[in-house]
């Protein structure tokens, strides 16, 4: 057998000097001209090269094929890009890290996969990896149905409406590029539809993907795994990858409402180019959701007045753009966008907000600019925007406002409706006005702001602007933004002796130091913003509504959403994710557990370490709140890590914290433990004896939990234990009177479930 054994990362290393020089390769006029082609797609008649010996060797796996036929397809543009492999073949893949082992176990029920291929369809940016592929004498193949497998690829690859180039490889063929990238959709006999895919522009470059088909969605193609490839190490890395084919450094947007808020707007952006060969550059705009676009583009000019050539689909939130040349890294231009339609639907007298941030165009979810904003809107109207409004006038029953943000930032809102308004203020000079429509609990929902940004002030430190426009909004959730809030109108019509609402006011309040003031670098590090946030309000409501109660009793709300998912799956469905999963523990399956797990077990994170850092003698918490305190002020305005978190926590305490964030951040196990305890009396002394079982985790799963001592005359002794292994038994001390009470876990201290039981000799 002759092997054609090709190292992909290897060639692509090999090449990559020339990866962004001018590769020979046509560009395309039109998107629809490269989405006509992808759609007809078709294999070269008559022509086929043996299998046989075909090995691909990619990061952390590979392919192998060992029977049947490679069929290369027809050229596009004069390019030729890829093959159809139909035959006996197999691919293996070993997921690197433990987040992405879970991810692959919550869905496939195991860590790795090896299973065969029925048949593949391999796409690559570098023709030079392709010629290789083809480098035997061709050989002779009967028929083969290739339209039953295009199918397959048409679905999962483009979607149901067709009219999106939801495969990043193709924005190479869109340019003309020469580079490192590779996608293969292939047909697996256990797996069924898998994609493998290496894009070096992607934040993490390997991805692995199944198809699947869900009523009420469709075909979908769904990201299991993704991580970095072998030769970068994301531990070294401390800024932001922009990896983007442009930044956008100013906007200036002049936006123009008729009555029915009917919107026209023309929206200036100056931006710079991050990389070589850019002809068609994507960017994000309309809603972030699978429905048709109500934002509709008219026209993009240049600064002299010609036209650009776009491509807008008729759903989904990508505009592609083509730059009038061929642009270098660093290059810088100007463009206009002209676009109208409506953001606001109409139901019930309110105005529903169909995007918050996807009313103007976006370069990637992280980019931060400069903003310039002028609002015309009716009188009858109120708005509030980002920033600070620098004038306002009226003429002719319209109003112009004109808003501007102090400094850079990489989200952009504002609401309008016809509201009414509440004016506060704070004891430092802070301002805060309320839109709203719902009169009932406004006064409640002005007072938790007020609060809450006084407690965060101090406990934080102050922030670089003291206004606050907080608006109420018709939806289930809030949404925060420099100087501006977003509130479900739940929060004004309803009260509750839960503490919920004060909870849900003071999270988003508390966004404008966590996530804003304070950002997270990457998706996996998103904790930093929610569960930070969601664990702030629980402090607020702790030490300044001063209800201990509720706060002990959200935190077990939170526990027992947590428990419940993992009894209700355990063994049967799917598993609860892991917080450095960030957005993707929500999934078609598990919709509901980006919030459960980044903001309500991020909350109990914060939560431990608070206690591990208590000193049980006094009962005093300066080491936590100092170390939240300096940890903002030290990344204020900056992009921070997990990693930068565990360090400064590991510089205060001088002990080693890995093994907790492992525990706690990539993995997903909650211990369950059996207590029990007895007092053997001794010449007027009192020595407590303790047994802990310990389960649901591994056996070298440890923490340090509080047992608390109670004796008749109330009074307490605090002491810590440290659990590790299937079975503990220790003496806890010995004490001068007898204990009325022994409690394990003081303090909800631990995320776990604890059963006491009665002492067994």
């Amino acid at each position: 057998m002759i092997k054609r054994f090709i190292s992909f990362l290897t060639v692509a290393l090999l090449l990559s000097i020339s990866t962004f020089n001018a590769s020979g390769f046509p560009t395309y006029d039109s998107y629809d001209k490269l989405l006509k082609g992808l759609l007809d797609i078709n294999i070269t008649s008559g022509e086929s090269y043996n299998a046989e010996g075909y090995m691909l060797d990619m990061d952390y796996g590979g392919i192998s094929l060992e029977s049947g036929a490679i069929y290369p397809f027809q050229p596009l543009n004069g390019r030729t890009f890829g093959f159809f492999f139909k035959g006996s073949g197999r691919f293996t893949i070993d997921i690197p890290c433990k987040p992405e082992k879970i991810q692959m176990r919550r869905f496939f029920k195991e860590e790795s996969i090896d299973d065969e291929i029925e048949w593949a369809m391999f796409f690559f940016g570098d023709s030079s990896v392709y010629q290789m592929a083809i480098s035997t004498p061709k050989s002779i193949a009967g028929e083969v149905d290739f339209e039953k497998c295009k199918k397959d690829y048409i679905n999962y690859g483009f979607g149901k409406e067709q009219v999106i180039l939801t495969i990043p490889i193709f924005e190479s063929y869109l340019n003309g590029r020469c580079e490192n990238t590779l996608y293969i959709m292939m047909k697996t006999k256990n797996h069924d539809i898998l994609v493998y895919e290496y894009n070096p522009y992607d934040e993490e470059e390997v991805s692995v993907s199944r198809g699947d088909f869900f009523m009420g969605y469709g075909y979908i193609s769904e990201t299991i795994c993704q991580y970095y490839s072998k030769n970068y190490n994301p531990d070294s890395d401390t800024i932001l990858r922009l990896k983007d084919d442009i930044t956008i450094d100013d906007y200036t947007i002049d936006v123009v409402f008729n009555e029915d808020l009917d919107m026209q707007s023309s929206t200036k952006v100056k931006a710079k180019v991050l990389r070589d060969s850019c002809l068609w550059i994507p960017l994000y705009f309309g809603d972030y959701s699978p429905f048709k676009n109500f934002l509709k583009v008219d026209s993009i000019l240049l600064p002299d007045g010609n036209d650009l050539e776009f491509y807008q689909p008729s759903l989904g939130s990508w505009i592609w753009v083509k730059l009038p040349k061929i642009s270098k890294k660093d290059d810088f231009f100007q463009m206009t966008f002209y676009y109208h339609g409506n953001i606001f639907l109409y139901r019930e007298g309110y105005q529903i907000m169909r995007t918050s941030t996807g009313w103007y165009p976006k370069a990637n979810y992280k980019n931060k600019a400069n903003f310039h904003l002028t609002f015309t809107y009716p009188y009858r109207y109120k708005l509030a925007s980002v920033g600070e409004m620098l004038n306002k006038s009226e003429k002719e029953k319209m109003i112009t406002a004109v808003w501007e943000p102090k400094s850079k930032i990489r989200n952009c809102s504002f609401n309008i409706d016809k509201y009414d308004i509440k004016n506060g203020s704070g004891s430092e000079g802070e301002t805060f006005d309320l839109l709203y429509k719902n009169i009932e609990f406004a006064a409640d929902v002005i007072d938790d702001v007020k609060n809450s940004w006084a407690f965060f002030s101090k406990l934080y430190g102050k922030l670089p602007y003291n206004k606050l426009n907080i608006t109420e909004l018709l939806a289930g959730h809030g949404e925060a933004f420099p100087g501006l809030l977003h509130l479900s109108s739940i929060t004004f019509v309803q009260g509750g002796s839960y503490g919920y609402q004060e909870l849900f006011r003071s999270h988003e309040v508390s966004h404008q130091w966590w996530g804003i003031g304070c950002d997270f670098l990457s998706y996996r590090d998103q904790w930093l913003s929610e569960g930070f946030a969601d664990y702030s309000a629980l402090i607020y409501l702790q030490l300044i509504m001063k209800d201990k109660d509720k706060f002990f009793k959200a935190l077990v709300r939170y526990k027992e959403h947590l428990l419940e998912l993992r009894k209700s799956f355990f063994g049967n469905g799917i598993e609860q994710g892991v917080i450095s999963l960030g957005y993707r523990n929500s999934t078609i399956k598990s919709p509901e557990d980006y919030s459960l797990v980044v903001y309500e077990k991020g909350a109990w994170v914060l939560h431990m370490i608070r206690n591990m850092l208590l000193d049980l003698t006094t009962m005093k918490e300066d080491l936590f709140m100092s170390l939240m305190s300096d940890f903002y002020k030290k990344y204020q305005g900056k992009n921070a890590r997990t990693i930068d978190f565990i360090r400064m926590l590991e510089d205060k305490t001088k002990i080693e914290f890995g093994w907790f964030f492992d525990q706690w951040v990539d993995d997903n196990k909650i211990p369950k433990y059996t207590f029990s305890y007895k007092v053997d009396p001794t010449s007027n002394k009192y020595k407590v004896r303790c047994r802990v079982r310990q389960e649901n985790v591994s056996l070298d799963f440890k923490m340090f939990i509080p047992i608390k001592v109670v004796f008749a005359d109330k009074k307490v002794h605090r002491i810590r234990a440290f659990i590790t292994g299937a079975n503990a038994e220790f003496d806890l001390a010995v004490f001068d009177r007898e204990p009325e009470e022994v409690i394990f876990n003081d303090l909800e201290s631990v995320l776990c479930e604890v059963e006491n039981e009665k002492w067994k000799d």
